[in-house]
């Protein structure tokens, strides 16, 4: 049986990032180039195939209340001609970037 203070937790959900579904304009984490890069240049970047981003919201509220991307890089690339660069097989790694905001 949940305590009271768990009762009253809002339940949050990550998910995929759907700009049909999530509220961008009001986060702040603090950090202005983080704020403007969600606010301005995630969806390109996702449209791009670049990277995925993954939403926190709470309860049926679109309010984003944090975030994640997911982006591939390598040191040895290909031209990148749009999508993901094309690795040659040295030095690949995942960069993952979160941010939240909290209250």
């Amino acid at each position: 049986m949940p305590n009271s203070i768990e009762a009253s937790r809002p339940e949050q959900t990550i998910g995929e990032f759907d700009k049909a579904l999530h509220d961008l304009s009001a986060f702040s984490c603090g950090f202005l180039p983080i704020d403007n890069f969600l606010k301005s240049s995630l969806s390109g970047q996702i449209r791009m195939g670049m990277v995925t981003a993954n939403m926190a919201t709470a309860d049926d509220d679109p309010a984003v209340l944090g975030f994640q991307t997911l982006g591939g890089t390598c040191r040895s690339c290909q031209p990148w001609t749009g999508g993901l660069p094309a690795c040659t097989g040295t030095g690949c790694a995942g960069l993952l970037h979160s941010c939240c905001r909290c209250s």
